[in-house]
Parts: structure tokens; C-alpha cells; sequence
């Protein structure tokens, strides 16, 4: 029984898990271009 419930919650917490992390890596790259586009200067020095 232990088992069983067990591996119905993973199943259920896999996709969730997925879609936090692509709503985090989309938050991170709006952040990256916003800070491209404010300081461009600074990033053509590199």
C-alpha cells in the first residue's frame, strides 16, 4: 500500500517539477536581457 501511494505522488510531482523548472529558466533569461539591454557596454567590453 506504502509503495503504491508512493509512486502515484511521484507520478503526480514529475510534471509539476518540469514546469517549475522552466517557469525558473524563463524567469532567468527575461532577467539576463533585460540586463543585456540596459548595460550593453559593458557586455561589448568582454
Amino acid at each position: 500500500m506504502i509503495q503504491a501511494s508512493n509512486g502515484i505522488s511521484t507520478m503526480n510531482l514529475e510534471p509539476v517539477s518540469k514546469l517549475l523548472v522552466l517557469r525558473k529558466h524563463k524567469n532567468i533569461n527575461v532577467k539576463w536581457t533585460n540586463i543585456i539591454q540596459r548595460s550593453p557596454m559593458h557586455f561589448g567590453k568582454k
